[in-house]
């Protein structure tokens, strides 16, 4: 009877230890998780700051283009009065503008 008490406590010793390895464990992930939590917080926080400053700055881009594109088509009703030919070089920042403007709407979508 002595030797299956000694073997029933040694049993109990041997359960608390596992119990207590198993919390570790699993206190473990749990730290694993937060750590995890925070870096991908911090890096939605990066990108939703990144892509504010890139709708800020395609606005301000989108505007400059169109602003360009109304004063070409201006120049082009000038030119055309006059009876003048159209400078190639309107023509090609005609093109760049119209390009820009796609972009940056682009970037707005």
């Amino acid at each position: 009877m002595e030797r299956l008490n000694k073997i029933f406590a040694d049993w109990a010793k041997e359960d608390k230890r596992t119990e207590l390895k198993s919390e570790k464990v699993e206190l473990a992930v749990i730290d694993d998780i937060r750590a995890d939590f925070k870096i991908v917080t911090t890096q939605r926080d990066n990108i939703v700051t990144a892509l504010k400053k890139v709708s800020s700055e395609a606005k301000k881009g989108l505007s400059a283009a169109n602003d360009g594109l109304k004063k070409v088509n201006e120049f082009k009703n000038k030119a055309k009065d006059l009876g003048i030919d159209f400078p190639k070089i309107v023509v090609n920042a005609e093109k760049q503008l119209a390009e820009r403007k796609k972009d940056f709407e682009q970037y707005l979508s």
